[in-house]
């Protein structure tokens, strides 16, 4: 009875997170793809993206589709908190890199993002992967619960 009640208090939580990430990743593409010219030239700006702007700039779109549809669905959700995590992982080490390495503070992530400062971006994108963690061990925890 007690392990019934864990279970469904977790399922809420894990869905909410990864329809958070669905949000944020489906928002981001979009605002990316309105403007993609302006958002591969934002890339371009720096000598070490230059080369590969075009090819990188779509294939971050693409991801965010891919993992966005990824959360849609119960059966490719635990990978789609995966994929989220590395993602975030990723989008946070380049905008360390950007930030601390080339010494730039422009982001062309899209939306209200671009209107962070670099410190905040870097603390919304750390919640980001806190949340990440948490909805990946809600969501296996809930399955180990209902396996017992």
């Amino acid at each position: 009875m007690k392990t019934q009640r864990i279970h469904t208090a977790k399922a809420p939580l894990s869905t909410g997170i990864a329809y958070l990430f669905l949000f944020v990743f489906v928002y981001t593409a979009f605002e990316k793809s309105v403007d993609f010219q302006t958002f591969v030239q934002g890339m371009a700006r720096y000598e070490d993206f230059k080369e590969y702007a075009m090819p990188l700039a779509a294939t971050v779109i693409g991801f965010e589709i891919l993992v966005a549809a990824l959360l849609l669905f119960e059966r490719t959700r635990l990978i789609g908190l995966y994929a989220s995590l590395l993602l975030m992982i990723a989008f946070t080490g380049a905008l360390y890199y950007i930030t601390y390495v080339l010494h730039s503070s422009y982001c062309n992530c899209g939306g209200f993002i671009n209107t962070l400062s670099a410190t905040q971006h870097l603390w919304f994108n750390g919640l980001l992967i806190a949340l990440a963690i948490a909805g990946i061990y809600l969501h296996r925890f809930r399955y180990q619960l209902s396996i017992n």
